[in-house]
C-alpha cells in the first residue's frame, strides 16, 4: 500500500513538474512512466522495494501547457493510475479466485466515460463486486482515494462544478497521497 501510494504521488509530481515547466505531455499512458529503483534487479519489484523515483518519458507529442492540454494530461493520468490500481500485480498474494474483467486503459475509459457516465461512485460499486479488487477498494475507501481519482478523471469534463484549470500540484494536496 505504501509503495503504491508513493509511486502514485511520484507520478503526479512528474506531471506537476512538467506542467510548471510550461509543457503538457499529451500522450500519457502507463508506458510513459518509468520506475527507477536503486540496487535492484529492474525486472523484479518485490513489495518492499525501495522506490527511488518515477520518471516520465516519451515527450514526442508534448506541446505548450495550455489549460486544455493540462486537463487532458490529468484525465489521462487518472486512467493510468486506475489501470495501475486494478492491475493483477496488486491482487492479494493468496488470491486464487476468478480473474476480474479486463482492466486495461481503453476498457476502463469506456466503462467510466460511457457506461458509468463519469460517476466515480458507480465505478466504485463495480470494483467492489470483484473479489480480486477488495484491497484496492478498501484503500480508496479509507483515504479519500475515490475523490482523488474522480478529480483526476474529471479534469477535462465540461460538466465539472468548477470548469477551468485543475493542476497536478493541487492533486498532490489530496488526503489520498
Amino acid at each position: 500500500e505504501k509503495f503504491v501510494r508513493r509511486a502514485i504521488k511520484d507520478a503526479v509530481t512528474c506531471v506537476a513538474d512538467l506542467h510548471e515547466a510550461g509543457v503538457a505531455h499529451r500522450g500519457l499512458s502507463g508506458a510513459a512512466f518509468v520506475l527507477d529503483s536503486q540496487g535492484m534487479d529492474k525486472n523484479v519489484i518485490p513489495k518492499n522495494a525501495p522506490l527511488s523515483r518515477v520518471r516520465l518519458q516519451f515527450l514526442g507529442f508534448s506541446d505548450s501547457a495550455s489549460v486544455a492540454n493540462m486537463n487532458d494530461d490529468l484525465n489521462s493520468l487518472g486512467y493510468v493510475l486506475l489501470e495501475l490500481l486494478l492491475s493483477p500485480a496488486l491482487y492479494p498474494d493468496d488470491y486464487y479466485g476468478p480473474l476480474p474483467p479486463v482492466s486495461d486503459g481503453d476498457s476502463l475509459k469506456r466503462l467510466y466515460d460511457d457506461i458509468f457516465d463519469c460517476d466515480i461512485l458507480k465505478l466504485r460499486d463495480y470494483c467492489a463486486n470483484e473479489e480480486a479488487w477488495d484491497g484496492v477498494v478498501r484503500l480508496l475507501d479509507t483515504t479519500d482515494g475515490w475523490a482523488f481519482l474522480g478529480t483526476a478523471l474529471g479534469a477535462n469534463d465540461k460538466r465539472r462544478a468548477t470548469p477551468g484549470l485543475l493542476t497536478a500540484r493541487a492533486l498532490l494536496g489530496s488526503n489520498f497521497l
